[in-house]
């Protein structure tokens, strides 16, 4: 299992997408070790995107119940079970805009792949017009030429912290 395949969606939903690198066994032993943990997480377990291969590409957490979601790259009933059994807001992901590997901090902070090319510049400016904190970080020296990847492909979190409270 890549950690590119598993996308917490709130402390309660768990998805786990299936591809070339994650097969049904790894998923299943990964809600196993998460239900072990804590049994009232619900894990949803994903067939294979068309293009993307991992679930992060269609799917980017970019704040507390908001997502941005490529919407022709998932099953339409994906994305009504974001927004109906989980109660997300789901922002359809523009043509052309980078927001893959956002990874957030904390409620309306994120970290987000510095990269310079205009898709990237595009995806900067469509976190901030949702009114998020872009904390950029530089992935060149971290990924390159050896590996790829992005700030998600780079985390795995099987424990996700509780929503912070209003007090």
């Amino acid at each position: 299992v890549e950690g590119v395949s598993v996308i917490w969606l709130t402390p309660e939903h768990l998805a786990i997408g299936l591809s070339s690198r994650t097969n049904k066994e790894g998923a299943r032993q990964v809600k196993e070790v998460v239900q072990r943990m804590n049994p009232e997480i619900e894990v949803k377990i994903f067939p294979e995107t068309s293009e993307a291969r991992h679930l992060d590409v269609p799917l980017n957490m970019v704040d507390v119940n908001t997502a941005v979601v490529d919407h022709s790259d998932v099953p339409y009933s994906f994305v009504r079970y974001l927004e109906d059994d989980v109660g997300m807001d789901v922002i359809e992901k523009p043509p052309n805009t980078y927001v893959e590997g956002t990874v957030v901090l904390e409620p309306g902070k994120v970290l987000y792949d510095a990269g310079e090319d205009e898709a990237q510049k595009r995806g900067v400016a469509l976190l901030e017009r949702l009114g998020l904190e872009v904390k950029p970080v530089n992935l060149n020296t971290l990924t390159y030429p050896r590996n790829s990847g992005t700030l998600h492909c780079l985390t795995m979190p099987l424990v996700r912290d509780p929503e912070p409270s209003d007090q």
